[in-house]
């Protein structure tokens, strides 16, 4: 069975089982609300299973994933004259700590990482570093004090006390990294920058006075791929530590003493965000075949999005998740517009500068969404075709060595949708249909 075929199968196996626990679930969570309390910024690696490790469900944890956990300081922004930096991770910490009220963010890096890798390797080997790898841009930008760390805890040894977030009195804290000397060097910058990560956060002004006065508390877990297990940095043993049944409840006292107690740059050819990066990991670096992006209903980003296209004046200049939504979401408004105008017959056209990618699109033509879940599904298929912008992936998508969907989860009824480049539309992945989604799946890569 091909890899997309396993995740395709993977759906219809999902309806005939477990849909039926999660639908209830997301009834549930509908009706009385999530009571998610964390926001889990993990690596993307394949390998990492945050709902598995962490063994939560739906409604309990946010999860953002990018290539080496990371978390763009505050610092590098505003070379431009942009007071606010418009990227996907200080959005995701607006939506969950600011205006969700989290209690919780943690940052989850792990042992061979290939991001660290890539990292310590361009350290090594100036000359590796690729101009044309967003990927190589993005752990340099975000990774480089990372490195500067690892070099004072190799000169200094395994004794040696890095300090973390020193500009911050009420955030700084010590570090032994490593203080066994059990681990390679990749892993101890895998640690360190799990480290720095989390330290980025506290850099970000509009968190300044929830962090201040202990409304939420930053967490760096990491994960040891070899023995599957998970640490935890404790800030009273200074160090990372086995989260097991000895050490569980002594860390969980820990933690609520803690609460208790209290883009782009001018020049740059190349942009350094999260989505680029992974889109180099992975079609570019790691030969995948597939890439896909899943929006789904009932989504809060695309909620705020379209309020503020009726209110204008809703729109907050301190929150990084309103200049997220506006900035990459204009163009899915645009056509939001069109759609509503022309009617359910409108045939959207996406990818339209691209002839090898371009498609048409009909949105709900049976008008069963509502206007909002019509703009989160226009905004998949847009997002899906930004992927084509990118001049690094222009041979690889040309040559069909990968291929590129768009799914759509509807939360009311757990039902996953697929876009059919052949019907112009979103299809239900069930029994029924699978194995034509696979044929149509398989013809356009021949």
């Amino acid at each position: 069975m091909s890899g997309f075929a396993k995740i395709l199968k993977g759906v219809v196996k999902f309806r005939h089982g477990p849909r039926g626990p999660a639908l209830k679930k997301l009834q549930d969570i509908k009706k009385h609300g999530h009571h998610a309390t964390a926001v889990l910024f993990a690596c993307m690696d394949a390998r990492m299973t945050p709902l598995s490790f962490t063994q939560t469900e739906a409604g309990d944890m946010y999860i953002v994933r990018n290539g080496g956990n990371m978390i763009p300081s505050a610092t590098h922004f505003g070379a431009c004259g942009d007071e606010m930096l418009v990227a996907t991770e200080p959005a995701a910490l607006d939506l969950t700590l600011k205006q969700g009220g989290l209690k919780h963010a943690i940052v989850c890096g792990h042992s061979n990482c290939k991001a660290m890798n890539a990292l310590y390797q361009m350290h090594l080997h100036p000359k590796k570093f690729d101009e044309s790898s967003p990927l190589h841009h993005w752990v340099r930008k975000h990774g480089y004090v990372s490195l500067h760390k690892l070099e004072q805890r190799l000169k200094e040894g395994a004794s040696c006390r890095l300090v973390f977030a020193e500009n911050d009195r009420h955030q700084s804290f010590k570090a032994l990294i490593d203080p066994e000397n059990e681990l390679d060097v990749e892993d101890k910058l895998s640690q360190i920058n799990t480290l720095q990560q989390m330290a980025n956060i506290t850099t970000h002004g509009f968190l300044a006075e929830i962090l201040k006065t202990k409304q939420a508390d930053l967490h760096a877990f990491w994960f040891q791929v070899e023995n599957a297990e998970m640490h935890i940095f404790s800030k009273k043993q200074h160090r990372f530590v086995i989260i097991n049944e000895k050490t569980v409840d002594e860390l969980l006292d820990e933690i609520s003493t803690g609460l208790g107690t209290l883009v782009r740059a001018c020049g740059d050819e190349m942009l350094v965000a999260t989505e680029p990066a992974a889109l180099d990991l992975t079609l570019k670096q790691g030969g995948l075949k597939h890439a896909i992006v899943c929006g789904h209903s009932n989504c809060k980003a695309m909620n705020a999005l379209y309020q503020m296209h009726l209110h204008p004046k809703k729109f907050d200049e301190s929150s990084p998740l309103h200049h997220w939504v506006r900035k990459h979401g204009y163009v899915s408004l645009h056509k939001l517009e069109q759609r509503l105008k022309e009617g359910a017959s409108c045939r959207l056209v996406f990818a339209e500068n691209d002839r090898h990618q371009s498609f048409k699109a009909l949105i709900d033509p049976e008008n069963e969404l509502d206007v909002e879940d019509k703009l989160s599904q226009i905004n998949t298929l847009q997002q899906m075709a930004n992927i084509t912008t990118h001049g690094f992936l222009a041979e690889i998508l040309k040559t069909k060595q990968a291929d590129l969907h768009a799914f759509w989860f509807q939360v009311e009824n757990a039902e996953m949708h697929i876009f059919s480049k052949k019907q112009h539309r979103f299809v239900i992945i069930n029994e029924k249909t699978v194995d034509e989604l696979l044929d149509e799946v398989e013809h356009h890569k021949a």
